[in-house]
């Protein structure tokens, strides 16, 4: 039964997978809400200006969890400062890319991934691992900007890109405004869209996360270097 379910999941990049994750139930498989501010939204030359995150447990966000930190970088901040904020000043302060990867890297492989737009966050966790030769590591991703676009479709509406963005994904379910374009507070807000959506979808309270698998939400994705 359970190769049976590996061999339906949508998996990223058709990749296979054995971890444990995918068939853990729903309710009480270990989250973790990731957010990055970058430089642009080009992966392979974006610089991370900040990052957020918050773990919980299924239906429930750990606040304790919370962590946000500013990123050191010599590179041009493009539009940033204007989007996000964050001034060549503000970063001066912040941490080292290295140090924060060193820092986040041992919970990809004990949590599911929560992200909006998540090709943003998994295409500059790929491109980490490759900067500083990490081991491999399978990332299990949630993207609730898709799960929103399944929703919708399955409503019999349809949206272009645009109408997807968190802060609008949000307001279709009446949830507050938060802050926009700060990692914590994106991480955050992703979470508790998925629990607004994790709600709408209805799902068994022992429903495995493969229960996603038809929405194209669920990805599960292979990066860094292989053992040998």
């Amino acid at each position: 039964m359970i190769n049976w379910i590996r061999e339906m999941l949508h998996l990223g990049n058709h990749e296979h997978s054995d971890d444990e994750r995918i068939i853990s139930p729903l309710l009480t498989a270990k989250m973790l809400a990731l957010d990055f501010e970058l430089t642009s939204l080009n992966t392979e030359r974006a610089h991370i200006t900040s990052v957020g995150w918050v773990a919980g447990t299924g239906g429930r966000i750990e606040p304790r969890t919370s962590f946000y930190t500013t990123v050191k970088t010599d590179q041009s901040l493009e539009q940033s400062p204007v989007i996000h904020g964050l001034t060549d000043a503000v970063l001066e302060s912040g941490s080292k890319v290295s140090d924060v990867t060193k820092r986040l890297f041992p919970l990809l492989g004990v949590h599911i991934l929560l992200c909006h737009h998540a090709s943003l966050e998994v295409g500059l966790l790929n491109r980490l691992t490759r900067r500083f030769q990490l081991c491999e590591t399978t990332l299990v991703v949630v993207d609730t900007m898709q799960l929103a676009r399944y929703l919708l479709k399955k409503q019999g509406s349809t949206h272009p890109q645009t109408m997807l963005t968190l802060d609008k994904c949000r307001k279709r379910y009446k949830l507050p405004d938060t802050p926009l374009h700060d990692a914590l507070c994106d991480a955050q807000a992703c979470y508790e869209l998925w629990l607004a959506q994790l709600s709408e979808l209805g799902v068994p309270v022992d429903a495995p996360v493969t229960a996603l698998s038809h929405t194209g939400a669920l990805t599960v994705k292979k990066i860094g270097k292989k053992r040998v």
